[in-house]
């Protein structure tokens, strides 16, 4: 009699119940945070000795029923559940078993397979992480594992085995049924029901790879009939495995980009493109042929190039997958796409990531990201490529110098969307993005924002109505994420260091993780750890000695290497005996190359990069920690020590994740939204089912530690329970906060204040420093008027009411708009206060300027103080450079510098007190650690490299518009230098392309004999470079022949292969006189050279053929064609 749905679903919530038979889930799964190997630590907390054989009855009647209740079709979200909760029970009963155990592949494989059809498919292919070969599995469960890891190569290597070993076939099994008395009828029955598995899951990978359906569907008819003679003969393993097979290749068809991907609605040429990109993702070694939960809904909604997107998502849930299908979307149209990241550290991975899978395709892909002032090289750029990554300065900077720069771009993607707040930075992406949502164009450009996960309601409401312009739809809102996150802390209490996690109410501990050591290495006597930087160097070599990685977060830059120096300390006095640059030092040799170029070979970045620990903070190099972001992605490197940079962008995944501390300044606990975004990083999809945050206690100091634990657990509270909130709102409401201080007043003494155009909008100078934050707000608000109101030249009697306008409906106004009215109108006095004020003290040409460069009232007319002097400068530095009197250039530069520095934003962080000198080192090129510390080395990448090329930018958009010769206003050349620290715009150029010596940069129009002035003399000089008429350059060091080797791979994207559709008819000589008959599939594998088998789908040889030389694959698929004689063959490669 059929099962009642209801009473099934009733059965399954009563079991995946929290407190269920006294909370069974929650002390296996804490169990197996500490159990290695089937073993507790000593002195552990102890677990019922049955606890294993209770997890693994409970697993398969939860597994049993959920998929019972998923037959029928009914209550998805308990089937989940359930599914979830068996996987689990299942995992924590054998994931750390011991190795021996018999049966114990056996459960992995259905865990995996609860974890897969639950909607989990990366910790079903995180359950077998590097220990396949070691587990007793049968031909039918590897190949069904290798299925769910995506090894398609795997899957087809075990099903040709199995089915061309002799032992299996019929005459041999024939034989042995004669033969051999140990032969049965049993094992003639497992036989035919593995190859009749092995074929189902051969069917299915041919669905994979075609798209078509009924492929998918024999598989199911052939999983279908092995589960009911496997019943039928109560063969229990192959049971299991027919019937999660069933259920797995039901739900991975489902979710296929085949099915879920949409063919119509979009250009001609997005079929075709769309079946391009499935083929590539295909190829890859793991191969991505699905869809997480996470996406299935955006998916969905990818070819309505009108439905601007909002999808919010949890680190590592899937959002950029999206955004490359938006991105393949909008190319099908023609049109260029622009991806913004609002830091430059994510720019390159971001670049790095959408290269690997759109130059395959023949698409170009680059970045332009930097100071804030642009270049024309980097308006060309943005012009041209087909995927350009900049940064929200570089992209706000290109559209106020030349609109029309984005007219073909079809979308914009906004990574990191959520980053909007008080800062500089954010203010002007907010403003950035209420530009381009106000363009006359505006509803030919699609946005597609990738944003964190914020908490429901009326906020991110506002926020994606915004970002939508009110159009009808949703955001994409899932707190799904492939991997569980477990705090915990771990605790000194003076002999050793007691690791705490948690698990629901559960908390498994490991009572000695970290353990005292006694020195053996020199004159120390005190015992290890001393102190709480080597007590993290303990902790980290206990989580690497069980397999993980780890990410220890500084809140503060300065930590960053006042940590690496105590790795350093305790692996030199033998306390840390982690080592991996030993292992890997040809892997690393490049990165070592360019450090000890960039910054010495002492610096305590190289240092700790040739242990293998990298280093990684805002003020070190990018091209140096562009190759250690390529070591993280390799896996070569499991210790990286960061500040927040890293945390709040780089998509880089750790499976424990350490904090220095959770502190910014003395008391003050670092912002929820930092903390979420670094917790964000814990849990490696497809290598970890758990990531661990945890916060190291040394002190002993009970109140000390309590307030810790307490603001602990309170940021883990509040990082879940974020709102977003406008930064101008914030911006405007600080500036009534300082002028109602100042004032002495109500609000209302503020708006007649802010209405009177007598007044100077300056305060009292006073010790707390407002005066200052005014003039740094005022400057933001200034930049924020001007981004907004783009007819510069209306009549200051017409402002008000226009302002209005183009900030209706912007973020600032919606949010505005749950405030009492009296806080409205004086919000809005302020602003129309100010962009009146500012109307009627500056005239169209300065304004023009402000806001061609970005900047506001003060900055400007201190600017335009200077003008002649910047000019004159600028114009001497640019004849300069290049020739004998580069001394003579950097005065002048030096000058420019002095004037700049003074004015902000363009400010040093902290002015060096020789400043001077270090600037004369940098522009002329020489090894940036020959000449600078790691203060030098932050004034260089901070303040040279970023604000004074801002500030040169600045200066020459002011010469354009308040001078007479707009078209030879200097500083082009100047800002091109020092943006790469070299003394000629040929070296520059090299630079740019990707050369990362600057000392080979600066010999470079020595080398080639030959001055460069535009970057499409590079390419042609290097087109002819490479095809061997300038003969090899002669380079003087070992590390110069090693960067030029790597520079030329790269340079152009010679490292990529374009792929394309092969089409050729192959003749075949079939075995059999009758061939099969026309379009049925078959698979050519080569032998050797051109010879090659024709087999069909489960590798049943059928004939021969010879592979012509354009097929480079090695096995591939054809269709059998016409009268039999030729198969006709597609290959994307």
């Amino acid at each position: 009699m059929a099962e009642d749905p209801n009473d099934l679903a009733r059965q399954i919530e009563t079991l995946v119940q929290p407190g269920f038979r006294e909370q069974l889930l929650a002390r296996g799964l804490a169990r197996g945070l500490i159990w290695q190997d089937g073993e507790l630590p000593s002195d552990a907390p102890s677990f019922a000795p049955s606890l294993t054989t209770d997890l693994l009855d409970h697993g398969f009647q939860l597994l049993a029923q959920s998929l019972r209740l998923r037959d029928v079709g009914q209550f998805p979200d308990v089937v989940r559940r359930g599914l979830s909760a068996a996987a689990e029970s299942l995992e924590s009963a054998a994931r750390r078993e011991a190795t021996s155990s018999t049966n114990r592949g056996f459960y992995l494989v259905m865990a995996a397979g609860a974890f897969h059809i639950g909607g989990y498919a990366a910790r079903a292919y995180s359950l077998f992480s590097g220990e396949l070969e070691t587990l007793n599995l049968a031909s039918y469960e590897r190949c069904l594992v290798q299925l769910m890891r995506r090894d398609l190569n795997g899957v087809r290597d075990t099903v040709f085995q199995w089915m061309n070993n002799r032992e299996n076939d019929d005459a041999s099994v024939q034989r042995r049924l004669e033969t051999d008395d140990d032969f049965g009828a049993g094992d003639l029955l497992a036989i035919a029901l593995t190859r009749l598995f092995l074929k189902a899951i051969a069917s299915f990978e041919f669905a994979l790879l075609t798209g078509r359906a009924t492929y998918h569907e024999r598989a199911m008819g052939f999983l279908r009939d092995g589960s009911k003679a496997s019943a039928e003969s109560n063969h229990v393993p192959l049971w299991w495995s027919f019937t999660v097979a069933r259920h797995l290749l039901d739900d991975l068809w489902d979710n296929s980009l085949h099915n879920r991907l949409p063919v119509g609605g979009g250009s001609p040429e997005w079929p075709r493109l769309r079946r391009k990109m499935i083929d590539l993702l295909a190829s890859r070694s793991v191969a991505e042929v699905d869809l997480w939960p996470s996406q299935l809904q955006a998916a969905g909604r990818v070819v309505d190039t009108e439905d601007d997107l909002v999808i919010a998502l949890p680190t590592s849930a899937g959002k950029t997958r999206i955004a490359e299908l938006c991105i393949l979307r909008c190319l099908a149209d023609g049109l260029r796409v622009v991806y913004v990241t609002p830091l430059r550290a994510l720019s390159a991975q971001v670049e790095h990531g959408l290269a690997r899978t759109f130059r395959p395709l023949g698409f170009s892909v680059t970045s332009v990201y930097g100071a804030s002032g642009i270049a024309n090289a980097d308006i060309d750029t943005l012009r041209s490529a087909a995927i350009v990554v900049a940064t929200p300065e570089k992209l706000d900077y290109a559209i106020r110098q030349e609109p029309d720069t984005i007219d073909d771009v079809g979308l914009i993607v906004l990574d990191e969307g959520h980053m909007i707040g008080l800062s500089e930075r954010e203010i002007r992406y907010e403003m950035l993005v209420q530009r381009l949502l106000r363009r006359d164009d505006s509803s030919q450009r699609r946005l597609v924002c990738l944003s964190a996960v914020f908490s429901p309601g009326e906020s991110f409401d506002d926020f994606t109505n915004w970002l939508r312009d009110d159009k009808p739809g949703t955001a994409i809102h899932s707190a799904w994420r492939p991997t569980r996150q477990r705090p915990g802390r771990l605790m000194w209490n003076g002999e050793v260091g007691r690791l705490e996690l948690e698990v629901g109410d559960e908390k498994p501990f490991v009572p000695r993780f970290v353990q005292q050591q006694t020195p053996t290495v020199g004159k120390r006597r005190v015992l290890f750890p001393r102190d709480a930087g080597e007590f993290l160097v303990g902790a980290t070599s206990a989580f690497l000695a069980r397999g993980q990685n780890v990410l220890l977060y500084c809140p503060q830059r300065r930590y960053v290497e006042s940590t690496a120096k105590a790795f350093i300390e305790s692996h030199r006095q033998a306390f840390f005996a982690y080592d991996a640059g030993a292992r890997f030092v040809d892997t690393i040799a490049d990165a070592v190359r360019i450090g000890t170029e960039w910054l010495g070979a002492n610096h305590i970045a190289v240092s700790s990069l040739k242990l293998g620990i990298a280093v990684h903070h805002g003020a070190l190099p990018r091209q140096f920690l562009a190759e250690i972001e390529a070591l993280l992605r390799q896996g070569v490197l499991r210790v990286v020590i960061c500040s927040p940079t890293l945390a709040q962008g780089v998509d880089l995944n750790f499976s424990v994740l350490l904090f220095k501390s959770i502190y910014k300044m003395g008391r003050d606990p670092i912002d929820a939204k930092d903390f979420a975004n670094v917790v964000g990083r814990v849990g490696r999809a497809f290598v970890d089912l758990d990531g661990l945050y945890v916060l190291p206690l040394f002190d002993q100091d009970v109140r000390k530690n309590s307030r810790s634990q307490r603001d602990f657990r309170a940021l883990i509270s509040k990082a879940k329970s974020r709102l977003l909130e406008s930064g101008v709102r914030l911006l405007v409401g600080h500036i009534i906060d300082v002028l109602q201080s100042r004032l002495g007043g109500d609000p209302q003494s503020v708006r007649e204040y802010v209405l009177n155009q007598e007044s100077t909008w300056e305060v009292e100078a006073r010790e707390d420093e407002w005066e200052k934050w005014l003039d740094v707000a005022l400057n933001e608000l200034d930049t924020a008027i001007l981004g907004v109101i783009d007819v510069l030249d209306l009549p200051t009697e017409s402002l008000a009411d226009y302002l209005d306008q183009c900030l209706q409906s912007s973020f600032w106004q919606r949010r505005l708009a749950k405030e009492p009215t009296e806080l409205r109108e004086l919000h809005g006095d302020v602003i129309r206060g100010r962009a009146t004020w500012l109307w009627s003290n500056t005239n169209l040409a300065s304004r023009r300027a402000f806001f061609s460069a970005g900047i506001g009232y003060k900055a400007g007319t201190e600017i335009s103080q200077y003008l002649d002097d910047l000019q004159s400068n600028l114009a001497a530095a640019e004849s300069l450079l290049g020739t004998n009197e580069i001394d003579t250039a950097v005065n002048h530069i030096n000058f420019v510098a002095k004037i700049l520095f003074g004015i902000h934003p363009f400010e040093p962080e902290k002015q060096e007190d020789n400043w001077e000198t270090l600037l004369k080192h940098w522009v002329k090129g020489t090894a940036l650690g020959e000449f600078a510390d790691n203060t030098g080395i932050h004034f260089i990448q901070q303040d040279v490299v970023y604000r004074l090329v801002w500030g040169i930018e600045t200066a020459r958009s002011h010469l354009e518009f308040l001078s007479e010769s707009k078209n030879d206003a200097p500083g082009a050349l100047v800002a091109q230098c020092l943006t790469f620290g070299v003394p000629t715009q040929t070296s520059a150029f090299f630079m740019q392309a990707g050369l990362q010596s600057r000392t080979m940069a600066t010999l470079m129009p020595t080398m080639i004999g030959m001055e460069l002035s535009t970057f499409d003399e590079l390419r042609e000089w290097f087109g002819q470079y490479s095809s061997g008429a300038l003969g090899e350059l002669e380079w003087s060091s070992n590390d110069h022949q090693a960067e030029w080797k790597r520079f030329s791979q790269q340079f152009n994207h010679h490292d990529v292969r374009v792929l394309s559709n092969i089409v050729v008819k192959m003749a075949v000589t079939w075995d059999s006189k009758k061939p099969p008959r026309d379009r049925v599939r078959v698979r050519v594998k080569r032998d050797v050279g051109s010879e090659a088998t024709v087999f069909s789908q489960a590798y049943r040889r059928l004939g021969s053929t010879k592979i012509p030389p354009s097929i480079k694959s090695d096995e591939f698929t054809g269709l059998v064609r016409n009268d039999g004689s030729k198969i006709a063959v597609r290959v994307f490669g």
